[in-house]
Protein backbone atom coordinates (compact mmCIF):
# COMPACT_ATOMS: atom_id res chain seq x y z
CA UNK A 1 0.00 0.00 0.00
CA UNK A 2 1.08 3.51 -0.54
CA UNK A 3 2.39 5.68 2.21
CA UNK A 4 -0.01 8.22 1.81
CA UNK A 5 -3.84 7.03 2.08
CA UNK A 6 -4.97 9.00 -0.49
CA UNK A 7 -3.91 9.11 -3.98
CA UNK A 8 -4.44 11.05 -6.95
CA UNK A 9 -4.78 9.24 -10.24
CA UNK A 10 -4.51 11.40 -13.71
CA UNK A 11 -5.17 11.12 -17.81
CA UNK A 12 -5.07 12.82 -20.23
CA UNK A 13 -6.96 12.75 -24.04
CA UNK A 14 -6.21 14.01 -27.28
CA UNK A 15 -9.34 14.04 -29.73
CA UNK A 16 -7.93 11.94 -32.80
CA UNK A 17 -10.67 12.97 -35.54
CA UNK A 18 -14.11 11.77 -36.23
CA UNK A 19 -15.12 9.66 -32.50
CA UNK A 20 -11.06 8.55 -31.92
CA UNK A 21 -9.58 9.48 -28.89
CA UNK A 22 -6.04 9.18 -27.53
CA UNK A 23 -5.12 8.49 -24.32
CA UNK A 24 -2.08 8.71 -22.48
CA UNK A 25 -1.69 7.17 -18.68
CA UNK A 26 1.82 8.36 -16.64
CA UNK A 27 4.72 6.75 -18.83
CA UNK A 28 2.82 4.32 -20.45
CA UNK A 29 2.29 4.15 -24.49
CA UNK A 30 -1.05 5.62 -25.17
CA UNK A 31 -4.54 3.57 -26.29
CA UNK A 32 -6.86 5.09 -28.07
CA UNK A 33 -10.98 4.75 -28.09
CA UNK A 34 -13.42 4.90 -30.87
CA UNK A 35 -16.47 3.95 -31.89
CA UNK A 36 -18.32 0.96 -33.98
CA UNK A 37 -19.07 2.56 -37.06
CA UNK A 38 -23.02 2.16 -36.53
CA UNK A 39 -22.21 5.45 -34.05
CA UNK A 40 -19.83 7.03 -36.18
CA UNK A 41 -16.68 5.67 -35.71
CA UNK A 42 -14.34 3.52 -37.48
CA UNK A 43 -14.10 1.01 -34.81
CA UNK A 44 -10.17 1.18 -34.69
CA UNK A 45 -10.36 0.65 -30.93
CA UNK A 46 -12.54 -0.54 -27.66
CA UNK A 47 -15.49 2.12 -27.29
CA UNK A 48 -15.29 3.81 -23.78
CA UNK A 49 -18.10 2.12 -22.35
CA UNK A 50 -16.01 -1.29 -23.16
CA UNK A 51 -13.04 0.38 -21.42
CA UNK A 52 -15.26 0.56 -18.62
CA UNK A 53 -16.37 -3.17 -18.32
CA UNK A 54 -12.53 -3.38 -18.71
CA UNK A 55 -11.66 -1.70 -15.70
CA UNK A 56 -14.39 -3.04 -13.49
CA UNK A 57 -12.53 -6.54 -14.06
CA UNK A 58 -8.77 -5.29 -13.88
CA UNK A 59 -10.08 -3.87 -10.83
CA UNK A 60 -12.30 -6.43 -9.76
CA UNK A 61 -9.47 -8.70 -10.42
CA UNK A 62 -6.79 -6.78 -8.34
CA UNK A 63 -9.41 -7.17 -5.75
CA UNK A 64 -9.42 -10.19 -6.08
CA UNK A 65 -6.13 -11.88 -5.79
CA UNK A 66 -5.25 -8.72 -3.00
CA UNK A 67 -7.88 -9.58 -0.88
CA UNK A 68 -7.55 -13.68 -1.20
CA UNK A 69 -3.97 -13.00 0.21
CA UNK A 70 -4.76 -11.28 3.37
CA UNK A 71 -7.38 -13.91 4.08
CA UNK A 72 -4.72 -16.82 3.89
CA UNK A 73 -6.94 -18.27 0.75
CA UNK A 74 -4.68 -19.98 -2.16
CA UNK A 75 -6.02 -19.86 -5.47
CA UNK A 76 -4.78 -21.45 -9.26
CA UNK A 77 -6.77 -18.59 -11.25
CA UNK A 78 -9.13 -15.89 -11.29
CA UNK A 79 -10.97 -15.55 -14.95
CA UNK A 80 -13.73 -12.99 -15.45
CA UNK A 81 -16.61 -11.19 -17.91
CA UNK A 82 -18.47 -8.61 -17.45
CA UNK A 83 -21.57 -7.67 -19.86
CA UNK A 84 -23.27 -4.43 -19.64
CA UNK A 85 -26.65 -3.13 -20.92
CA UNK A 86 -27.29 0.78 -21.79
CA UNK A 87 -30.04 2.01 -23.83
CA UNK A 88 -28.77 4.16 -26.76
CA UNK A 89 -31.73 6.57 -26.13
CA UNK A 90 -29.96 7.95 -23.27
CA UNK A 91 -26.50 8.94 -25.36
CA UNK A 92 -28.86 10.51 -27.58
CA UNK A 93 -30.44 13.03 -25.04
CA UNK A 94 -33.91 11.41 -24.77
CA UNK A 95 -34.96 12.86 -21.19
CA UNK A 96 -35.61 10.39 -18.51
CA UNK A 97 -33.45 7.47 -20.09
CA UNK A 98 -29.88 7.32 -18.38
CA UNK A 99 -26.77 7.49 -20.61
CA UNK A 100 -24.49 4.92 -18.37
CA UNK A 101 -25.11 1.11 -18.28
CA UNK A 102 -28.50 0.43 -16.29
CA UNK A 103 -27.18 -3.49 -15.64
CA UNK A 104 -23.65 -4.92 -15.54
CA UNK A 105 -23.69 -8.81 -15.48
CA UNK A 106 -20.11 -9.92 -14.09
CA UNK A 107 -19.23 -13.32 -13.69
CA UNK A 108 -16.01 -14.57 -11.52
CA UNK A 109 -14.29 -17.93 -11.83
CA UNK A 110 -11.95 -19.07 -8.96
CA UNK A 111 -9.66 -21.85 -9.45
CA UNK A 112 -9.37 -22.75 -5.35
CA UNK A 113 -9.74 -25.33 -2.36
CA UNK A 114 -10.70 -22.87 0.12
CA UNK A 115 -13.99 -23.59 2.01
CA UNK A 116 -17.41 -22.28 0.68
CA UNK A 117 -17.61 -20.20 3.89
CA UNK A 118 -13.45 -18.44 3.30
CA UNK A 119 -14.75 -17.81 -0.34
CA UNK A 120 -18.25 -15.97 0.87
CA UNK A 121 -16.22 -13.51 3.21
CA UNK A 122 -13.97 -13.06 -0.13
CA UNK A 123 -17.12 -12.80 -2.11
CA UNK A 124 -18.26 -9.74 0.19
CA UNK A 125 -15.01 -8.10 1.05
CA UNK A 126 -14.32 -7.53 -2.94
CA UNK A 127 -17.73 -6.59 -2.75
CA UNK A 128 -17.67 -3.81 -0.28
CA UNK A 129 -13.98 -2.85 -1.16
CA UNK A 130 -13.83 -2.93 -5.14
CA UNK A 131 -13.84 0.80 -5.87
CA UNK A 132 -15.08 0.04 -9.53
CA UNK A 133 -17.06 -1.62 -8.45
CA UNK A 134 -18.87 0.57 -5.97
CA UNK A 135 -18.41 3.66 -7.98
CA UNK A 136 -21.02 1.84 -10.69
CA UNK A 137 -23.19 0.45 -8.19
CA UNK A 138 -23.33 3.78 -6.12
CA UNK A 139 -24.25 5.49 -9.52
CA UNK A 140 -27.46 3.20 -9.71
CA UNK A 141 -26.31 0.31 -12.00
CA UNK A 142 -27.31 -2.63 -11.23
CA UNK A 143 -24.66 -5.24 -10.48
CA UNK A 144 -25.42 -9.33 -10.67
CA UNK A 145 -21.98 -11.09 -9.79
CA UNK A 146 -21.99 -14.84 -9.86
CA UNK A 147 -18.89 -16.22 -8.30
CA UNK A 148 -18.20 -19.97 -9.03
CA UNK A 149 -15.44 -21.80 -7.85
CA UNK A 150 -13.13 -23.82 -10.77
CA UNK A 151 -12.48 -27.27 -9.09
CA UNK A 152 -10.30 -28.27 -12.70
CA UNK A 153 -8.97 -26.84 -15.79
CA UNK A 154 -12.86 -27.07 -17.49
CA UNK A 155 -15.15 -27.57 -14.48
CA UNK A 156 -17.26 -25.27 -12.46
CA UNK A 157 -19.37 -26.50 -9.38
CA UNK A 158 -22.65 -25.36 -10.61
CA UNK A 159 -24.68 -25.26 -7.40
CA UNK A 160 -26.78 -21.79 -7.13
CA UNK A 161 -26.62 -19.54 -3.69
CA UNK A 162 -27.98 -15.89 -3.75
CA UNK A 163 -26.74 -13.92 -1.22
CA UNK A 164 -27.16 -10.40 -0.53
CA UNK A 165 -24.38 -8.47 0.65
CA UNK A 166 -24.51 -5.73 3.45
CA UNK A 167 -23.88 -2.69 1.59
CA UNK A 168 -24.90 1.17 1.68
CA UNK A 169 -27.17 0.89 -1.60
CA UNK A 170 -30.70 -0.18 -1.06
CA UNK A 171 -30.83 -4.35 -1.14
CA UNK A 172 -32.51 -4.52 -4.89
CA UNK A 173 -29.61 -3.40 -6.56
CA UNK A 174 -27.68 -5.87 -5.76
CA UNK A 175 -27.58 -9.87 -6.84
CA UNK A 176 -24.73 -11.50 -5.99
CA UNK A 177 -24.59 -15.23 -6.76
CA UNK A 178 -22.21 -17.80 -5.57
CA UNK A 179 -21.46 -21.48 -6.86
CA UNK A 180 -19.37 -23.09 -4.34
CA UNK A 181 -19.17 -26.68 -3.75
Amino acid sequence: MPSTPVLELSAESSWQGGMRTRIQVREFPAFFMDEPKEFGGKDSGPNPMEYLLGSLLGCSTVMTAMIARELHIDFESIGMQARGTLDTRGLGGEQGVSPYFQKITQTIDMATSAPKEQLDHLAGEVARRCPAYNLLQNAGVVMEVAWARKTGPAQRDEVDLRVDIDHPVPPKRISVNRTWS
